[in-house]
């Protein structure tokens, strides 16, 4: 594993684990964007708890025990999938309008968080005792999932604003790597910087997303605002919850920087390979990327 275990990313683990759980239990937020749209039928009482909690479990059982285990073992980190989606599925299982069953979510997504990171350590020693050693074979699936990552911004672009563009995009993309394993490695000074080849063109691939989504943005009429106009409760609903959506994100930002989580394959790959500015400006640019799904599915759920 990349990380540590010790009293501090212990803590830090039960307390992510805590605060996803507290937040998905009190209908504050969730993680998996599917899931988010959901809970108005919830709120407003058009499916109640059990259906919830089952929704959910369909939705994240797979993805957490098919792609965030395979995924951790392979980078020797947690992807956050694997925890949050967990804890999604966690808060929906208990009552949320009697006080007590909120601790008891928070504490079973703690202890959730805890066993997750002791049950890595465990698989990760276990296939270290196996006679063929297959952690490197999954390590280049990893790869293999970073170059194909490079493909989807210029399908989305083709999807977006045709089929031109889509294939521009993916040459440029398809150029920007070749680029830089040619001129990625260089020396400044005394200091060596070698560039991530599949990292760089990702990174680039999705800015050239966001611009053509702005371009084709430009073209269309109506009016967010207008759109949105009904919706003001919803994003009063959230302002209200700004200090514990704070807190959760403070705890995020500290589990990644101890190396524990990380928040998608292509930077989860980069950072164990120890390219972390490589795997920084990827995660700001899948970031800039999922804005308008996260807030458009924010404002419509309240979470």
């Amino acid at each position: 594993m990349i990380f540590e275990i010790n009293v501090l990313t212990v803590i830090v683990m039960a307390a992510l684990g805590g605060i996803c759980a507290y937040l998905a239990n009190q209908n504050i937020a969730v993680f998996h964007d599917g899931l988010r749209p959901i809970y108005p039928q919830y709120l407003n009482g058009m499916m109640d708890r059990k259906t919830l909690f089952a929704t959910s479990a369909a939705l994240s059982t797979g993805l957490v025990l098919g792609f965030g285990i395979s995924t951790s073992i392979a980078g020797g980190i947690i992807i956050v999938h694997t925890i949050m989606l967990a804890c999604d599925m966690i808060g929906a299982a208990f009552p949320d309008k009697k006080p007590l069953f909120k601790w008891i979510s928070a504490a079973v997504g703690a202890g959730f968080g805890v066993v997750l990171m002791f049950g890595m350590q465990a698989l990760m020693m276990l296939f270290a005792w196996l006679p063929i050693d297959f952690i490197g074979s999954l390590g280049t699936v990893g790869s293999l999932i970073i170059i194909t990552f490079c493909v989807f911004p210029a399908i989305a672009v083709a999807y977006q604003s045709g089929l031109k563009w889509g294939m521009i995009v993916l040459v440029l993309t398809m150029l920007v790597r070749h680029l830089t394993v040619l001129f990625g490695s260089f020396t400044i000074g005394s200091v060596a910087i070698a560039l991530n080849a599949d990292g760089i063109a990702l990174l680039f691939a999705i800015l050239a997303m966001v611009v053509c989504a702005i371009r084709h943005g430009k073209k269309t009429s109506g009016s967010a605002t207008a759109a949105f106009a009904g919706f003001q409760a919803n994003v009063a609903r959230i302002k209200n919850n700004i200090v514990l959506l704070a807190v959760a994100g403070g705890i995020t930002a500290l589990a990644t920087t101890l190396l524990i989580i990380a928040e998608g394959p292509a930077s989860l790959i980069l950072t164990a390979q120890g390219h972390y500015n490589e795997a920084m400006l990827v995660a700001l640019g899948r970031a800039i990327g999922f804005i308008p799904l996260v807030m458009t599915t924010a404002i419509v759920s309240g979470l």
